[in-house]
Formats: structure tokens, sequence, C-alpha cells
């Protein structure tokens, strides 16, 4: 199937510990659709400098791909945030995230662009994880996005899904068996031993994901009460207003 009908763009976000699970996603998505809209964002690190010679490395290892733009940052930012960026920069209606750990066999895009179109106007994850997740960006701002009083790691999809299916019913699943979870060993390892930042301090919990920030906030977020004397606000007003408009320039 050629992709140049299908109405969505790809998006990755990468950091300087996954540069090759990175390099293993991306040459796969350009393999089977080699122009497709990709964007790639480049994580910083919490309270630590950008490693100059990972960005270096990684931006020479993006450039052969056509239509691929990496976005980088010099420190650390959530997914809300990268979530939200993947819906305001892409040219399309909708976005498929690719996580950076994840692997797919060499059908997959094929076995999703026949498949998904009964999909194509919602947001939905495919085999029931985040790994690969489709947002409809005129959804995800109905919704005022993904909640970005999230800083660290974990809660925001669990806040985002309860605002789903409040107002549009449960978020469905897409079951795509090309689409795998790659299971990292040496990144699972070095999170049990508490060996990897995700908010500027170490995990209280090892066996933990989430972020001891986002795990103290999540609560007043989803009672929409302030945090850090906070209120939940309309996030990013006029972004509809431009993808209406934009042809008027």
């Amino acid at each position: 199937m050629d992709n140049q009908y299908m109405n969505y763009s790809v998006a990755i976000t990468t950091f300087n510990r996954r540069f090759d699970l990175f390099k293993n996603i991306l040459t796969k998505v350009k393999n089977q659709r080699p122009n497709i809209e990709t964007l790639v964002f480049i994580n910083g690190l919490t309270n630590l400098p950008f490693d100059e010679e990972y960005r270096k490395n990684i931006l020479e290892f993006i450039s052969p791909f056509e239509n691929t733009f990496p976005i980088v940052f010099p420190e650390f930012r959530s997914n809300s945030r990268f979530w939200n960026m993947s819906c305001q920069l892409i040219t399309n209606d909708n976005v498929l995230i690719l996580q950076d750990d994840i692997d797919m066999e060499e059908t997959f895009f094929d076995d999703f662009d026949s498949s998904y179109q009964s999909l194509s106007d919602q947001c939905f994850y495919i085999n029931g994880s985040f790994g690969g997740l489709y947002l409809n960006k005129y959804k995800v701002d109905n919704l005022n996005w993904f909640d970005e009083r999230y800083i660290g790691i974990g809660h925001e999809d669990g806040t985002f899904i309860r605002k789903y299916s409040s107002e549009y019913g449960s978020m469905p699943t897409l079951n795509i068996e090309s689409l795998n979870n790659r299971y990292d060993l040496e990144w699972q390892k070095d999170l049990l031993n508490n060996e990897i930042r995700l908010d500027g301090q170490r995990l209280e919990n090892k066996f933990n994901r989430f972020s001891s920030f986002n795990e103290e906030i999540s609560s007043s977020i989803n009672d929409e009460l302030p945090v850090y004397g906070t209120p939940t606000m309309n996030q990013y007003p006029y972004e509809k207003f431009y993808w209406e408009n934009k042809n008027n320039l």
C-alpha cells in the first residue's frame, strides 16, 4: 500500500542511553516507509549536561533519511510535552508514536495500513501498550492535551485515557502481531538498581518506573485540584486556530 495516502506521521522519542535501540527502530521505519514524515525528539538529561558526542552521532545518523526532522532538547522534558508536540508539529491530522525500545517486523506498516482505517480519526494504542500510540490531533486538542504538569515519568497516559474515555468511550487498542515490545535487559537492570534518574532524583521504589514527582501530583490532577498552586488551565489555546488558518498565509 502506498503510504502517500495515509493521513498520519510518525514520531519517536529517544535519548543517549538508548541510541542503539533508536537506530534499530528508525531504520526499520524508513526501510518500510522511506518518505513517511517522521519527527525525532532527542531528549536531554535531568540536571546533567547534554552529551555532545551523542548529539553529533545521532544527528549524523539521522541526516540521510528523507522527510525526517530531529528536535533536540538540552535538558529532560516529559512524555506529555513530546506527545503534545507530536500533534503540533506534524503536517497530517494524526501521528503514530513509537517508543524507541520496541521492534517491528518487515510487514508492520503494511499490516497497520490495512487495519487501522476504522479507527483513523480516533486515538488508540497498539497491542494494549503505549509502545505504539496513535493520536488524532483534533481529539487531543479537544481534551486539553496531555497534562504538562507531569514533568517527570508516569501517570500522564492514565490521565489522558480517563479523559478520552469520558468524552469518547473506551480508548481502543489495535492488535498488530508484527509490532513487538522489545525487552531491553540492560535498561531493566539499570532501572532496578536505581541507576537511572528520571526526574532529578533516584526512584524511591526500585520496582516503580514512575518518578516520585508524577506519583505525588497524579491524584490532584485527576481530581482537578491545583498542583503546587497551579490549577488546570487551557493548554495551547491557539493551536487549532493555526491548523484551520495556516493555508491563509
